[in-house]
């Protein structure tokens, strides 16, 4: 079993290793700490990232999707909000409103303002979906500024 020594050791370590690494990379993390964890029954310590501008924290992320298809691993970007994207399930278009990282799914919006549905298998939207889009969220829009008057 692993000393409270052993394990400050080793977080020391690690939290010297991924400072090397950010500022090698040109990342900088203002707040980088390491921390007793009470969540686990052995000796066990975290580090606490923190601090990152956007800039940064995308520049970090890049770096890690590099490493990883350095390695064979193609890990799929999560889209930002606003960006369209089509449900391959449903083949339905939507604008993304939300992602679950525990569960790996994006909220989507439909272009006609009804209710937003959850997706796992999703892939980038062509022109033409994209253009569909935005002509069916036109008439939507059309249609509530009709209604009004």
């Amino acid at each position: 079993m692993a000393t409270w020594e052993d394990a400050v050791c080793e977080a020391r370590a690690a939290e010297a290793q991924i400072r090397r690494a950010v500022a090698t990379a040109g990342v900088e993390l203002p707040y980088l700490a390491s921390a007793r964890s009470i969540a686990y029954p052995s000796p066990a310590f975290r580090i606490e990232l923190g601090g990152a501008t956007v800039a940064d924290t995308r520049r970090l992320a890049e770096l890690i999707v590099k490493g990883l298809e350095s390695e064979g691993h193609r890990p799929r970007p999560v889209p930002a909000p606003g960006v369209l994207v089509t449900d391959t399930r449903t083949m339905q278009v939507g604008k993304v409103v939300g992602w679950d990282s525990e569960r790996g799914s994006l909220t989507l919006a439909p272009a006609d303002g009804g209710e937003p549905w959850d997706t796992t298998v999703y892939r980038d939207s062509t022109e033409r979906e994209r253009l569909e889009y935005r002509i069916a969220a036109n008439r939507h829009q059309v249609r509530l500024v009709t209604r009004r008057r």
